[in-house]
């Protein structure tokens, strides 16, 4: 497994891998395809914001990685949002998404104060992966305001 920063090559296999993720019971609803395009672009710009990769297995594409990055008073320090961990069905189950949280944590780990993520209780597997890396659940309800 390798992982790499989103390139123009892999803009329809973020769309298609995308789509399938918002089709799951991994989110709660699904979004737009023009939704996708602005983070694919976004992340295309260098953002300090966030970072795409895809998740190759030797140069095939077979998932993708957003991160999201913030400050946070609650832990006075940087936080790493882990947005989205897409792998495609016909690679689940075989340590990618293993692979990728320890990628994550060893990338990150002495720049941030916190690695944070959402989970549906629909997603037990990957429920108990995140668990097994010692995520546990804050007592907080989220809350939006769209615009």
């Amino acid at each position: 497994m390798k992982l790499v920063d989103f390139t123009p090559q892999y803009e329809e296999a973020f769309y298609t891998m995308c789509s399938q993720f918002f089709s799951s019971p991994a989110v709660c609803h699904p979004i737009s395809r023009e939704a996708m395009k602005t983070t694919f672009q976004t992340a295309l710009s260098d953002s300090p914001y966030m970072r795409g990769l895809m998740i190759l297995e030797e140069e095939t594409p077979i998932g993708y990685l957003l991160l999201s990055f913030t400050y946070s008073n609650e832990v006075g320090g940087m936080v790493v949002w882990i947005e989205e961990i897409f792998i495609s069905e016909a690679h689940r189950s075989k340590g990618y998404g293993k692979q990728v949280l320890q990628w994550i944590i060893s990338t990150y780990s002495d720049k941030v104060k916190r690695f944070r993520l959402e989970v549906t209780k629909e997603n037990a597997s990957a429920r108990k992966l995140y668990e097994s890396f010692g995520f546990s659940n804050l007592p907080y309800e989220q809350m939006t305001l769209e615009q």
